[in-house]
């Protein structure tokens, strides 16, 4: 086996990123679709808004659940996934 494969940690650090990506990605589709809210006086458009919004959320939620199912079969792949998060913000490497 090679790359994050054969290495646990290696396996949890993939894993951090690419929560990192699942739960950015609509964060910042909700922060533009609100801006876009704030911003037009088209009701249209707030409308449009207010839907990707609420995708947005519902994406969300559906990351987080299925973050929790994981972590509830497997505390220590939790553990793992939590231990490399907390070294990697605090600059602790790899």
């Amino acid at each position: 086996m090679s790359g994050a494969e054969g290495d646990p940690t290696q396996a949890a650090a993939v894993a951090v990123s690419e929560l990192a990506h699942e739960l950015r990605t609509p964060l910042a589709a909700i922060v533009g679709f609100a801006e876009l809210l704030r911003a037009r006086d088209d009701e249209r458009l707030r409308l449009e808004a207010a839907d990707q919004i609420l995708a947005g959320t519902t994406r969300l939620s559906r990351v987080v659940d299925e973050f929790v199912t994981v972590f509830e079969a497997d505390p220590e792949l939790a553990a793992r996934f939590f231990d490399v998060r907390a070294r990697t913000a605090l600059g602790g490497g790899k």
